[in-house]
């Protein structure tokens, strides 16, 4: 259970992703369908934890989590408009499913390996497709998103692991991986021109490198910092 759990979780996590990214904020269809997939891989999770267990940790965060969830349930009783406070359970919600399901992996180092990879050929085809809008359609770089700047943030939130990757990984095919991706994206975010998104990456960096400074030399970090310039 655990062997086969651990090789679908990343699939349908990756599959919940790729349907939220169609969600235009209006038809709950795709929506529905990324919730769907993450409840049931948060099911395969709690199934799993019965039958092995938990393991021992602090267990704060993950309570506050849950309590903040059971609020948004409590309050769609006391809510003047029930359907948008139901929706609103759900949309909030989908962070602490993400989040409760991750945290309660048995095995969350193969989980991010398998994922990681998922994500990353997400984000190159996003990008991909972005290209194609702006080169060839002549339109905003878009891709499957509302705006240009919700692209921005997407790219973001993988830029952040991937410098992580090109400072810290140990193999020479995992840093020129990490930096040709680096590459692909923050051209991207030249194109969208988003100052929200160029601040927050370099926020994000500069977190980075304090958390990082004892592992990485400063070579690494001097070669990141020449990717994302140019």
């Amino acid at each position: 259970m655990s062997s086969r759990t651990s090789r679908i979780a990343p699939w349908l996590i990756s599959a919940a992703l790729v349907s939220a990214l169609f969600f235009n904020g209006l038809d709950l269809t795709w929506f529905a369908v990324a919730m769907v997939l993450l409840l049931i891989w948060f099911a395969l999770t709690g199934i799993l934890l019965y039958r092995t267990g938990l393991e021992t940790g602090s267990r704060a965060l993950p309570g506050a989590v849950m309590l903040f969830w059971l609020w948004l349930g409590l309050g769609i009783l006391f809510s003047p408009v029930q359907y948008l406070s139901v929706v609103n359970f759900w949309w909030v919600g989908a962070l602490p499913t993400a989040y409760l399901g991750f945290l309660l992996a048995p095995d969350k180092d193969q989980l991010w390996r398998r994922l990681w990879l998922l994500l990353l050929l997400i984000g190159i085809g996003l990008s991909g497709y972005a290209l194609v809008e702006f080169f060839i359609l002549h339109g905003q770089p878009d891709a499957t998103f509302f705006t240009k700047n919700s692209l921005a943030a997407f790219l973001n939130l993988l830029l952040l692991p991937l410098v992580g990757e090109f400072v810290l990984a140990s193999q020479v095919r995992r840093r020129l991986v990490a930096g040709l991706a680096i590459l692909l994206f923050v051209f991207l975010l030249g194109l969208i021109q988003s100052r929200g998104a160029w601040l927050g990456l370099f926020g994000g960096v500069w977190l980075l490198y304090g958390l990082g400074m004892s592992q990485a030399t400063y070579r690494r970090w001097l070669g990141a910092g020449a990717l994302i310039a140019c």
